[in-house]
């Protein structure tokens, strides 16, 4: 090839194909000993990185077709530096795989589920989106999840749903709907305590740890059931412990995987009469595909013995971070080979020194190290594993070196307890020696305690009595100074009596004359009120005179009043009781028109329904209106004009997702997942025409005004026009780079309207498909609307934006119409208002220059559907409150709420008539009403 020109070159890499290595999981190059360790790159790892590095360098400098594709952790880009000129490489290269998104981790949720056939509810979706949380085991625990949830609802046969959720153990009892905790309770109660310890912490890491738990603790009953014979339960566990702890090491901080053969991980286990056929079976427990927790994989009808050379390994590092049980393992084995690795240095370090006495180990560090090697019991398996490849001799079995280095340590050890033995003995008698000084020294030191204490005594008692004397003295002073001042008080307290005495007969003179004042006052005041009295009097008899004529007024006008109301009464009362007995006479008419139906007499029963209801409602003289009976004439009516069962439309080779009727009324149109879309007869049922010319799954169709063309969407982000005369495609609308959310026609299909979660609403020309203009928006486009000549548009997004768009020029404008997304815009009759329906349980209406109109507050749920009345002048809603409402369009008011659907109803339609309302929901049940006075009519299961 080199010696070829470079045209030659150039034709032959055109001729020849593209060629990729790929190099997977390459972070496992480092975690096991055998290619990197303690930092350093093994020979041969080294060899096969720089054949692999310079196949790159050659296919850059001669332009080859060839690509070096490496995968591996992050944290791992660190240690490429081991590696000569490799860490440049992928410097120059590197990229980083994002985080997936919600909407991409709900793809990874429900997209396998619906391709193999089950069902999700949507709650459950939502629930272990919220419990993903982060970390780098996301994809590996919410697999794990779903395959248990799988299982738990009867292997997809029932749709997976939160009560399975809580049964895995990921979801607490009190987080499940009040109809499934008493489920939930009575399978709790049938447990044993300790696997009802399992559910103590649900969340989504949970499942992994239930399952595994789950499966530690019933060991001996699955192994019984599996091989028909029994092992005790304490045994099965350590061998599974051994299984687990010889294939988890941690790698500077981070738990990793291991591969060891089965003849290894007997060794190292090293139990009397433990052989490699036992640690198969208990392997096979966990390579099951039901488990999937060791590799390789144990396929059905395969034998679960493997060859004693056969490598184990743990399938995903996942289990090693989210079993608890497998922590606490890894963590002990990871200090057990701290403290092995110490002894080891320890050890060698003697050796070395020629058993060097002053090299043995002291008290402290004896009792660290034996305390660890006499409870662990390590033996030469185990040893061998953990001396690193560079300390072995290469003409000497490892396995020999390890048995000569556990007979050095059990020496080193022995040495060292005799050392320590001996240097104790010693003590005790150095201790003896000096204790007998130490108490002759405590014996003089008393005796000349109690001398120097006798002589502070006695200078103490002295100093306290002269202290005495001199308190004495100072008390008697004190006394005389005492005495001079009570003779000063006594002498002030005379002078202050007689000042008193003085003050006291001056108020006296002054109270008296007081007194006499105030009684005049007294008497001129009680003279005025006297002849006030009088006054008031003389007033109170002339009010009882008006009172008593005005008393005898009110009882005449009251006796009159009563008479006339007693007239009436009397009237009503007879006219309650005739109705009450029409109401009656009406209610078995009815019932007996609905046995008449049901006996296949419906002419009859139509009859019996109409004299059960007045002639004008509006005629307080005729039979009171009663609802059951109109209901039981809509029965025998649809009865006699409807007597055949509904037909089925069979020919779709897959799930019908979509159905709509024409305008007329004759055609139905039908979408499925076997890509085709079906054409019927309304009234016969027969397959009139299959169009076919989709790759994807078929999701909606539309029929245009003049039932001349048909427009679908697919799950490719493409639309397709079809010619209903020809069947044939005419145009494939493509463009948009997400899944598309709404089609509108024009009434003649001239102008198209796609709508797409790509942010974007495209204008079509029909039928070619000539793209004629892109509005951008700020958000996801969930809805939009087109008027019946294609020249104006109008789309509402997530972020509840309304946009106004002119078709045949001009700027659309935004207006800000909901903090919620719209999912739904629907057009007035006469096109002149626009109903924006959100979530946030709110609609409101505007015209085509960005005034709002009325906003319809009232739902306590998000709106779903509405539709205005044939005159435009009514509008009803329907939200997932389970309820539907009617409003005055034109101010907002609320006239009625309509009650009865169980669920949630997600379409509505008012009749051409605007004589009744339909209404559908997620309880499966159609309801009509009457679109007069709102009262339910009848109702479709």
């Amino acid at each position: 090839f080199q010696a070829l020109s470079e045209s030659e070159k150039l034709a032959r890499l055109r001729e020849g194909q593209n060629f990729l290595i790929l190099v997977d999981q390459f972070e496992e190059f480092f975690t096991h000993e055998e290619n990197y360790s303690a930092g350093v790159a093994s020979p041969l790892a080294q060899i096969t990185v720089n054949v692999l590095s310079e196949t790159i360098r050659i296919a850059q400098r001669e332009n080859l077709p060839i690509w070096v594709l490496f995968t591996m952790r992050s944290d791992y880009i660190g240690q490429c530096v081991a590696f000569h000129g490799f860490a440049e490489l992928i410097g120059e290269s590197t990229y980083f795989v994002p985080r997936l998104t919600r909407e991409e981790f709900q793809a990874v949720i429900e997209n396998p589920i619906e391709l193999n056939g089950d069902r999700i509810t949507p709650r459950l979706t939502q629930r272990l989106l919220n419990d993903l949380g982060d970390g780098i085991d996301q994809l590996p625990v919410l697999q794990h999840a779903l395959h248990r949830i799988w299982h738990a609802a009867n292997e997809g046969k029932d749709p997976l749903d939160l009560l399975h959720y809580a049964l895995v153990g990921g979801l607490a009892p009190t987080k499940l709907p009040e109809q499934d905790r008493p489920l939930f309770e009575r399978y709790l109660e049938s447990l044993s305590p300790e696997e009802k310890t399992l559910y103590s912490t649900p969340r989504l890491r949970n499942v992994l740890n239930f399952h595994a738990e789950w499966l530690y603790q019933k060991l001996d009953k699955l192994y019984a059931a599996r091989y028909q014979e029994s092992l005790p339960l304490p045994l099965l566990q350590r061998i599974v412990e051994g299984i687990f702890v010889s294939l988890t090491r941690i790698d500077e901080g981070r738990a990793v995987r291991a591969r060891l053969s089965v003849q290894e991980i007997t060794d190292i286990l090293g139990l009397e009469g433990l052989t490699t056929e036992t640690v198969c079976r208990v392997a096979a427990l966990y390579r099951d595909l039901a488990v999937s927790f060791l590799q390789p994989p144990l396929y059905p009808d395969q034998s679960p013995l493997l060859s004693p050379t056969d490598t184990l390994t743990v399938s995903h590092e996942a289990l090693i971070r989210n079993w608890d049980r497998l922590i606490r393992w890894a963590e002990t084995q990871a200090q057990s080979v701290r403290i092995f690795r110490e002894l080891k240095f320890q050890v060698q370090r003697w050796l070395e020194n020629n058993q060097s006495p002053r090299l043995l180990l002291s008290g402290g560090a004896y009792q660290y190290f034996s305390e660890w090697y006499y409870s662990v019991q390590p033996n030469a398996p185990w040893m061998r594993r953990y001396i690193p490849p560079e300390e072995l001799v290469p003409d000497i079995e490892p396995l020999t070196q390890a048995l000569a280095l556990r007979d050095a340590i059990e020496l080193y050890l022995a040495r060292s307890k005799a050392r320590i033995e001996r240097n104790r003995r010693l003590l005790l008698l150095a201790l003896g020696v000096i204790t007998v000084l130490f108490l002759l020294s405590l014996v003089a030191l008393y005796y000349a305690n109690i001398q120097r204490q006798l002589a502070e005594r006695n200078a103490l008692e002295a100093r306290r009595q002269a202290q005495l004397a001199q308190e004495q003295r100072l008390l008697a002073e004190r006394n005389a100074l005492e005495a001079r001042n009570q003779q000063l008080i006594a002498e002030k307290e005379r002078l202050i009596a007689l000042q008193q005495k003085l003050l006291a007969e001056n108020a006296l003179r002054i109270a008296q004359a007081e007194r006499a004042n105030a009684e005049r006052q007294r008497q001129i005041a009680e003279t005025q009120r006297r002849i006030a009295e009088l006054e008031r009097e003389k007033a109170l008899v002339q009010q009882r005179i008006a009172e008593n004529q005005t008393r005898l007024a009110e009882a005449a006008r009251i006796n009159a009043e009563y008479n006339q109301a007693l007239a009436e009464y009397q009237t009503q009362l007879a006219l309650h009781q005739r109705n009450r007995a029409l109401i009656l006479q009406s209610l078995f008419l009815a019932a007996l028109s609905e046995e008449q139906t049901r006996k296949g007499h419906p002419e009859v029963g139509a009859q019996l329904a109409l004299k059960a209801l007045p002639r004008r409602i509006a005629d307080p003289t005729d039979r009171p209106y009663v609802e059951e009976a109109e209901a039981a004439l809509y029965y025998a009516l649809h009865a006699y004009l409807y007597p055949k069962p509904p037909r089925q439309l069979i020919g779709h080779k897959n799930r019908v997702v979509y159905a709509t009727f024409s305008p007329d009324g004759k055609q139905l149109a039908t979408a499925s997942w076997d890509k085709t879309i079906r054409l019927w007869d309304a009234e016969t049922g027969a397959s009139r025409e299959v169009l076919r010319g989709h790759t994807h799954i078929v999701e909606k169709v539309y029929f245009s005004q003049d039932l001349r063309y048909l427009v679908s969407l697919a799950e490719d982000f493409s639309a397709r026009i079809w010619d209903l005369q020809s069947g044939v495609s005419t145009a494939r609308l493509w463009g948009h780079r997400d899944d598309l959310t709404h089609v509108a026609l024009s009434r003649d299909a001239k102008v198209i309207l796609t709508t797409s979660l790509d942010k974007t609403a495209r204008l079509w020309r029909g039928p070619s498909g000539e793209p004629l203009a892109t509005l951008s928006t700020d958000s996801e486009v969930l809805s939009g609307a087109l008027t019946a000549e294609g020249k104006k548009a109008a789309v509402g997004t997530r972020s509840g934006s309304l946009y106004l768009w002119p078709t045949e020029g001009g700027n659309p404008l935004r207006v800000a119409a909901h903090s919620a997304p719209i999912v739904q815009v629907v057009l007035s009759p006469d096109e002149t208002r626009l109903l924006c329906l959100s979530d946030d349980g709110t609609a409101s209406l505007w015209d085509w220059e960005g005034h709002a109109l009325v906003r319809l507050k009232g739902h306590t749920g998000a709106l779903k559907a509405a539709a205005f009345s044939p005159d435009g002048q009514k509008i009803v809603t329907a939200a997932s409150d389970s309820t539907l409402r009617v409003w005055e369009a034109s101010t907002g008011q609320l006239l009625h709420t309509l009650t009865g659907h169980k669920g949630v109803p997600y379409a509505v339609q008012w009749s051409p008539t605007g004589r009744h309302i339909l209404s559908i929901g997620t309880d499966q049940k159609a309801l009509l009403w009457s679109g007069r006075t709102f009262l339910r009519l009848t109702e479709y299961s």
